[in-house]
């Protein structure tokens, strides 16, 4: 049986959170960094955490980023919904340690489903770690 992923060609994957307002990789910076990115530099936990707080993502525009996933030819979006830093871009009752405590306040990933299948068809994925903060 041939699934629509079997055939399925580009696909995007959108991984970003608190920390990209530092213009750092997520999560990679508190374990010492990684060599091979670039924006991956070691910092202290406390100094990657500082963003907490202050996430309000205005431009944040799924409905953009669908539109140009399909004129790309883009089949297929994954989103990290939660990072191993343990940060949710949904809201969540099982912690505070999510969008719903920040300024912008708004499900982000409630935002990216509606913006995705409906006017572009495109499948949709998501990722998320089960890590606790």
């Amino acid at each position: 049986m041939t699934t629509w992923f079997d055939t399925a060609r580009l696909g995007m994957f959108i991984h970003w959170g608190h920390s990209s307002q530092q213009g750092r990789e997520l999560s990679w910076p508190m374990v010492g960094g990684v060599f091979s990115l670039p924006f991956c530099k070691d910092i202290p936990v406390e100094e990657y955490y500082r963003t907490v707080d202050t996430f309000n993502p205005q431009d944040y525009n799924p409905q953009e980023w669908a539109y140009l996933a399909k004129i790309l030819g883009v089949e297929y979006v994954v989103f990290t919904t939660k990072h191993h830093d343990g940060y949710a871009l949904f809201h969540t009752q099982e912690s505070d340690f999510s969008i719903a405590s920040a300024p912008y306040k708004k499900d982000i990933v409630r935002e990216y489903i509606e913006a995705m299948r409906p006017a572009y068809n495109l499948y949709r994925g998501y990722i998320g770690s089960i890590l606790l903060k």
